[in-house]
């Protein structure tokens, strides 16, 4: 008697721990990684009504170009619409790489990572990307900085609909700023 619950509590303890290590093995397949948005504040900058920000040529259908058109749209949502004698000018850069691979910072230190390379996983479904954009709003008078703000995510792919949520968090997060 003593034998068979000895034997039974081993079993029991031995399907937790396969079930966790299931669970644990199972958490490793999940690639995407949440938008991520970072900025720095430059100071007060007055909201403006206007946005100089060069649109893309029609029928350009490159990830920047797509991109330029997202932003644009996320400025309009927001009511500010793009006209070459805005205060503010915009520039921007978008990628999709290779989640495997990081982007260095400038200085030669080994752990400079801006963006560290995720390491690849047993599980994972597919081979993850990351999305990479940034915003810069320059001020045309004295060429200083309003806002620069950068955004990263991980998933298996993106779509315009990626870009336009990138560029809605982006624009959101610049107007937010105090």
């Amino acid at each position: 008697m003593i034998q068979t619950e000895l034997q039974n509590g081993r079993m029991r303890w031995g399907t937790r721990g396969l079930l966790v290590g299931c669970a644990l093995a199972l958490s490793a397949c999940a690639v995407a990684v949440p938008l991520t948005i970072t900025s720095t504040d430059y100071g007060a900058a007055a909201r403006p009504g206007q946005i100089a920000i060069a649109a893309p040529d029609s029928g350009d259908q490159t990830l920047k170009a797509r991109f330029a058109a997202a932003l644009i749209d996320a400025f309009a949502r927001q009511g500010l619409q793009s006209a070459d004698t805005a205060p503010l000018l915009a520039d921007y850069a978008v990628s999709v790489g290779s989640a495997e691979m990081g982007v260095r910072g400038p200085s030669a230190e080994p752990d400079d990572w801006i963006t560290p390379p995720r390491k690849p996983r047993r599980f994972d479904k597919c081979k993850p990307k990351v999305l990479r954009g940034t915003l810069l709003l320059l001020n045309k008078t004295d060429g200083s900085v309003a806002y620069r703000g950068q955004g990263t995510a991980t998933d298996c792919e993106f779509d315009d609909a990626s870009l336009r949520v990138l560029a809605d968090r982006l624009v959101a997060d610049f107007l937010d700023q105090p």
